[in-house]
């Protein structure tokens, strides 16, 4: 057997691998003989059919594929030890040409793609790094939704727009009295933030105890499973109720924000944590800051993408053979291959290729690896967003694990999860090593960011 490789340009090459006869005659007869026990033929014993009879059966199936494994091997081999590093599989040369059952000889002949020479030093790359400023209208904001939810409904004297009210409440007929027959609920319970309608919300505000007001509950809420909730009726007998309703208020509800004191401090951070308004503003301030880190973060990364992009500069990619090899997986696959989409794909294809060559070499340099921890770590942080959002509070750790397994016994799951992991180890080890410029900004200025970019790439197209 011969291996042979033949430089084509800067990204591609040509592996020729010739085998005779003799390479794999003797692989072949034992591959006969372990098939002949496992596939035992009419009128003879399992194993003791005449190798004859088999190679007439079975020769040229079992020589296609001693050969195929062969020709794989040695090739791959071929490529170790030269140290020729590919990128994806080699493909079958147009030129090659077998007839396993009239030669017994082979040339197979399979083009490559060679991964592209470029140079990339990650500690000198400049990154910057944004940290997000929390300003006092931040913080002011973070305070106003903290007091309102952690307030209370207190009894009031004047209707406002987001007030609550108990009482009862008649549907009416076209004449405007009480309908025979009708609805007549003496424990209703209206909520104005529900309303939908602001006109019909309008007709509430600053009315008082005792006030009637007639309005129509569908146009207010907008669907039949309110007003059913409203009415103590069922969704379908709801979905009639098109005409107005009198309500008399015999109960105000409004909403009180938490008032500023060790009550409200102790609830919120635990008991004498905070002890004054400017140790509150400041663990507000702290709040604020730790939930930015995700932002800052993110943009770390599209930055990191960026600077290091264009410090490893242009470099000649094997596009044709990418095109090739995206088509041959394709139409495996079952999918229609369609020249012009292709033609649309193919340059977003190749960056992509790129930028996994330019992570690649750096993560080598960096000795970054991606461990079953990391990979674990992901699915787990996933699986917790995912039942928090379904359940909505903190499941136990057991039940966590046990998701985050079962997502990661699906092969396409794990995929993405090594994806996301190695994702992860790579931007945090670039973090470290490159020259990370570090600098506070607005939040305007921050958002400013991502405006730019969106417009540089309208202006591009």
């Amino acid at each position: 057997m011969n291996v042979t490789f033949e430089k084509k340009d800067n990204v591609t090459g040509l592996v020729t691998v010739s085998i005779e006869e003799n390479d794999y005659k003797q692989k072949v007869k034992h591959e006969l003989s372990n098939l002949s026990a496992r596939r035992p033929i009419k009128g003879f014993r399992p194993g003791h059919a005449p190798m004859s009879l088999l190679q007439k059966m079975y020769g040229g199936e079992v020589t296609s594929q001693v050969v195929d494994r062969l020709v794989s091997e040695e090739m791959w081999k071929y490529l170790r030890e030269n140290k020729i590093r590919t990128l994806g599989d080699p493909l079958l040369a147009a030129d090659t040409h077998v007839d396993m059952l009239a030669q017994k000889d082979f040339e197979f002949k399979f083009d490559v793609a060679l991964r592209p020479e470029f140079e990339i030093d990650v500690k000198k790359v400049e990154i910057p790094y944004y940290n997000i400023d929390v300003t006092d209208k931040m913080i002011d904001e973070r305070d106003a939704a903290m007091r309102k939810s952690y307030g209370k409904e207190v009894d009031g004297e004047v209707v406002g727009e987001e007030s609550m009210m108990r009482g009862a409440i008649v549907e009416l007929d076209e004449k405007g009295k009480a309908k025979e027959d009708g609805v007549n609920e003496e424990r209703a319970f209206v909520m104005l933030p529900r309303f939908k309608d602001d006109e019909q919300k309008a007709l509430f505000v600053g009315k008082k105890k005792d006030d009637k007001i007639v309005f129509n509950p569908l146009k207010a809420m907008g669907d039949a499973r309110s007003v059913a909730v409203l009415l103590h009726i069922d969704d379908e007998a709801a979905a009639t109720k098109t005409g107005d309703f009198e309500f008399t208020i015999g109960e105000i509800k409004v909403h009180q924000d938490a008032e500023l004191g060790q009550e409200y401090f102790d609830e919120l951070f635990g008991k004498d944590k905070v002890t004054s308004e400017e140790q509150y503003r400041e663990k507000l301030k702290e709040q604020l800051a730790m939930s930015l880190v995700g932002e800052s973060n993110y943009r770390f990364t599209v930055d990191a993408h960026k600077c290091i992009s264009a410090a490893a500069g242009e470099f000649e990619m094997p596009t044709d053979f990418l095109r090739r090899l995206v088509e041959m997986h394709r139409l495996e696959d079952g999918k229609p291959v369609n020249a012009e989409e292709l033609d649309k794909e193919m340059p977003a294809m190749v960056n992509e290729t790129r930028w996994m060559l330019v992570r690649d070499e750096i993560m080598e340099q960096l000795d970054v690896k991606v461990t079953d921890d990391d990979v674990k770590q992901m699915a787990r942080q996933y699986a917790m967003q995912q039942l928090g959002r379904t359940y909505g509070y903190m499941m136990p750790d057991d039940i966590i694990n046990r998701y985050a397994d079962n997502l990661l016994a699906e092969p396409q799951n794990r995929q993405f999860f090594v994806n996301q992991a190695q994702d992860e180890v790579f931007y945090a080890a670039v973090r470290k090593n490159a020259k990370v410029k570090e600098q506070t900004v607005s939040p305007e200025d921050f958002n400013k960011l991502f405006e730019d970019e969106v417009k540089q790439k309208e202006q591009a197209k």
